[in-house]
């Protein structure tokens, strides 16, 4: 006996849908904006991270064209008011910080000339200042050009700071820090003036310089006391093509 199968009815294969001629010229638009969109994304987070770099890279030199000063010491040239010749003290009129001026008395001593004969001289400050010290008492013996009264001019203080002499050849005349501490309500500028080498007496060497910045404004500073220390910054960019301050060192 011969079986005969039937043939099986299978549906219909499913072909993908070609979209039509009119769906793809609607589809074409999208794509579009989401290639545009894909561009626009990655040209913002190139530009970000771009200028993230330039910020980082703009940070970094400035914070290396910063001289950290860890210790600013507000000086005073002192003006030391003497005898011009062996003489006793015979009276004090002034106390240290008084403020003088000039021609005002300071002291009265008493000289003694050829044949024992003595005269009394007055001592008067010969500018307007300020006391630092008495250096003598009443009744002591001063030598000649011996101080009995230093007095300091306010109006000539400067500030100092000492740094490694490899940041000093890297310095100019006229770069500019500004300077803070306690008696200042705002950072105080300050210019570069000069340098003094600073000797190590163990070995004859200099590895350290005193840097010598004169106040921009003298008034800011008159009302602080000398050795009064500070802190401050220094801007190696603010140079005024003074030259290297080496050659203004004292």
């Amino acid at each position: 006996m011969t079986t005969v199968e039937s043939p099986r009815l299978f549906p219909p294969p499913v072909h993908p849908l070609t979209p039509s001629g009119e769906g793809r010229r609607r589809d074409r638009p999208a794509r579009r904006r989401r290639s545009w969109s894909a561009w626009l994304l990655l040209l913002l987070v190139v530009a970000a991270a771009t200028y993230g770099g330039y910020r980082l890279v703009d940070y970094r030199v400035a914070g290396a064209a910063q001289v950290d000063l860890e210790r600013v010491t507000l000086v005073a040239a002192p003006v030391p008011v003497g005898s011009p010749d062996a003489a006793v003290v015979r009276s004090v009129d002034v106390a240290p910080g008084a403020t003088v001026t000039a021609g005002s008395t300071l002291a009265v001593i008493q000289l003694t000339v050829a044949g024992g004969v003595t005269e009394t001289v007055t001592l008067t400050a010969p500018l307007d200042g300020k006391v630092v010290r008495v250096d003598a008492r009443p009744g002591s013996v001063v030598r000649a050009g011996e101080a009995v009264v230093t007095l300091y001019d306010p109006a000539t203080l400067t500030f100092e700071t000492e740094l490694p002499v490899t940041v000093v050849e890297d310095l100019e005349t006229g770069m500019t820090a500004d300077v803070s501490g306690p008696g200042l309500s705002r950072p105080v500028e300050a210019v570069v003036d000069r340098v003094v080498p600073v000797i190590d007496p163990a070995t004859t060497e200099t590895t350290t310089m005193t840097v010598v910045l004169v106040p921009a404004d003298p008034s800011s500073v008159q009302h602080l006391v000398p050795g009064v220390p500070l802190t401050g910054s220094l801007d190696t960019t603010s140079g005024r093509d003074g030259g290297s301050v080496l050659g203004a060192g004292a």
